[in-house]
C-alpha cells in the first residue's frame, strides 16, 4: 500500500492517485496537517498509524508519496495575548518534533523530502562546489553595509534565507516568499541597522529555466519572465508567460545530480536563469516546488512517471512476499 501525505486541493496527488487507481494499487491518502494528527497513535510498542475505525494500517505501508505540508496547531488561547502567544509557539514546537519522528516509521523508499529546511546559503556552497555558477551573495545587517554593495553591484535583491515567512498577528497574516529588488531609494526609509539579510548581485537573465529533479531525470521548461515587468525579477509575480521545453546539457545535468544527492533530496525544483551572454547561474532549489505547471508546460506527464515509480514498488514488494510465504 501506498501512503501518500498531501494538501487537501492538490491536482498533483489527485492526478498521481487517479494512475495509481488505473493500475489497481492501493493506497491511503491523509490530507494536511490535520488529518495527519488524526491518523496517528503512540502505544508501549511505539507509533502506529491508524483509520478513523483503528483499523491498524501502518504495517502495509511499503511506499509513500510525500508533497508537503505544514504544522499548524490552533491553540484555544487567543494569539493577541503574550501568554496565548506562548503557548501557541510551545505546542507547534511540540508538534513538529512529533511530526519529523513519525516518518522514521515510514517506509524506506518513496517519492517526497521529509520535512526539511534547505538553508539557502547552504544550497549556494554546494551548488559552488558541484561546479554551478551562482550569483555574488552577501549578509547584511546595516545601512553603510548595504550601501558598499550598492557601489559595489549597482543593482540588488533579497529573499529569504531559509522557507518564507508564516506570521500571523491577530487578524493580520503574512505567508509565502518572494525575491525583490532593493532600490537606492528604499534605503531612504530604513533603520541604520536591522535584522541579518540575505543579498545578492541582481544577474540581468535572458529567460529563466525551472528543472524538477527526480531519481537523476530532469525535465525542464524555459520561462520568458523578461517578457513581463511585473516578472522581471520573479517569474511568480507574472501572469501566463510563455513557457516551452527546454534541454539541459550533459555537463549541467550532472552538476545538479551531484548537487541533489549531496543535500540529500529525493526530488526538488531547481531554479536557474540563462544569461545574454549565455551563461546559466543557480538560483536555488526548493525541496517541497510544485511541478504540475512545469508538467503540462512541458507535456511531461511527471504524474504519472511517479506513480509509475511508485507501483514498481508496490509490484517489488508484492512479488518478495509471494516468495516469502510460497
Amino acid at each position: 500500500m501506498v501512503l501518500i501525505h498531501s494538501r487537501f486541493a492538490d491536482e498533483t496527488a489527485n492526478e498521481i492517485t487517479c494512475w495509481l487507481n488505473s493500475y489497481g494499487t492501493s493506497f491511503k491518502r491523509i490530507n494536511f496537517i490535520q488529518d495527519f494528527f488524526n491518523f496517528i497513535f503512540a502505544n508501549e510498542k511505539g507509533i502506529e498509524i491508524s483509520g478513523n475505525n483503528e483499523e491498524r494500517i501502518k504495517s502495509f505501508f511499503s511506499s509513500f508519496y510525500f508533497n508537503g505540508g505544514a504544522v499548524r496547531i490552533e491553540s484555544p488561547i487567543p494569539k493577541d495575548d503574550k501568554f496565548g502567544r506562548g503557548i501557541n509557539k510551545f505546542l507547534v514546537e511540540e508538534s513538529k518534533l512529533l511530526y519529523t519522528h513519525i516518518f522514521h516509521v515510514f517506509p524506506k523508499q518513496g517519492f517526497g523530502n521529509f520535512p526539511i529546511d534547505i538553508n539557502k546559503l547552504t544550497a549556494l556552497q554546494t551548488a559552488r562546489d558541484c561546479g554551478l555558477k551562482v550569483p555574488p551573495t552577501a549578509i547584511v545587517h546595516s545601512k553603510k553595509q548595504l550601501e558598499y554593495y550598492f557601489s559595489k553591484w549597482e543593482r540588488i535583491i533579497t529573499k529569504s534565507i531559509g522557507n518564507g515567512a508564516e506570521i500571523e498577528a491577530g487578524t493580520y497574516s503574512i505567508s509565502g516568499q518572494r525575491t525583490e529588488e532593493i532600490k537606492r531609494a528604499d534605503l531612504e526609509r530604513m533603520a541604520n541597522d536591522f535584522s541579518p539579510s540575505l543579498i545578492q548581485k541582481l544577474i540581468l537573465k535572458s529567460f529563466e529555466v525551472r528543472v524538477f529533479w527526480f531519481k537523476d531525470e530532469v525535465y525542464s521548461v524555459s520561462i520568458f519572465s523578461q517578457r513581463d515587468e511585473a516578472a522581471m525579477i520573479d517569474f511568480r509575480n507574472g501572469d501566463k508567460l510563455r513557457t516551452v521545453p527546454y534541454k539541459l546539457n550533459t555537463e549541467l545535468q550532472n552538476s545538479l545530480n551531484t548537487l541533489m544527492h549531496r543535500l540529500n533530496l529525493n526530488y526538488g525544483s531547481i531554479d536557474l536563469i540563462v544569461t545574454p551572454s549565455d551563461e546559466t547561474y543557480f538560483l536555488e532549489v526548493n525541496p517541497f516546488g510544485q511541478f504540475g505547471f512545469l508538467s503540462k508546460a512541458g507535456n511531461f506527464h511527471i504524474e504519472k512517471r511517479i506513480a509509475d515509480y511508485l507501483n514498481k514498488i508496490e509490484n517489488l514488494h508484492a512479488r518478495a512476499a509471494n516468495q516469502t510465504y510460497s
